[in-house]
């Protein structure tokens, strides 16, 4: 599967109401920079995003006609809805060593919670070293063998070739713990009865 590109549009106005009008008309408020650009601040359209780039690491930004490499360095999502508020682009080239956030997936939680563990993820993305054209969009750790009291830190997660952990190894990713127990006075036990009759 090929990089997915987007093209955006310049942003004028850097004012509140600028950026709801931007959101209530579908769109995205964004900025582009790199070593050899300075911020630019952009709109992407957002039906375009949703559709081709959103869940990717690395995309093609196509501006006044032209096309340059980039990585979804942070998004910002409304606390309530989850919608995107903003998008930030580090523009790189295919050449360049970079440090960049990278999702990470958890797989085998079915498995691990039908034994009666719940699972605690503390640390859901983590900081890559690598060529851009290494950076994957997501990293993925299997919790299914994990069992109660059992830790995952971020040295555990695997890493493509050519991907160096840049997070601190000893990070707190994943934590199996014992799902909390609730415990109900029976108003039908005859020792409560007793005792509450004698107060």
């Amino acid at each position: 599967m090929g990089v997915p590109s987007i093209s955006v549009s310049l942003r004028v106005g850097a004012k509140k109401s600028d950026l709801r009008k931007i959101r209530a008309n579908g769109d995205i408020p964004a900025v582009i920079y790199g070593k050899s650009m300075p911020p630019i601040s952009v709109v992407l359209p957002g039906i375009e995003y949703r559709k081709k780039i959103a869940g990717h690491r690395m995309i093609q930004v196509n501006l006044q006609g032209q096309s340059t490499p980039a990585i979804i360095q942070d998004v910002m999502y409304h606390p309530v809805d989850r919608n995107v508020l903003h998008v930030e682009l580090h523009a790189i080239s295919m050449g360049e060593e970079i440090t960049a956030p990278v999702p990470v997936y958890l797989e085998g939680l079915e498995q691990l919670e039908r034994r009666g563990g719940i699972v605690q993820q503390q640390l859901r993305e983590v900081q890559v070293t690598g060529f851009a054209n290494r950076i994957p969009d997501f990293l993925q750790i299997n919790v299914a063998s994990l069992r109660l009291g059992d830790t995952l830190f971020a040295k555990d997660v695997p890493l493509p070739d050519g991907v160096v952990l840049a997070t601190a190894q000893d990070e707190l990713v994943v934590s199996v713990v014992a799902p909390k127990t609730t415990v109900t006075e029976n108003p039908a036990d005859p020792e409560a009865v007793t005792s509450q009759q004698s107060l």
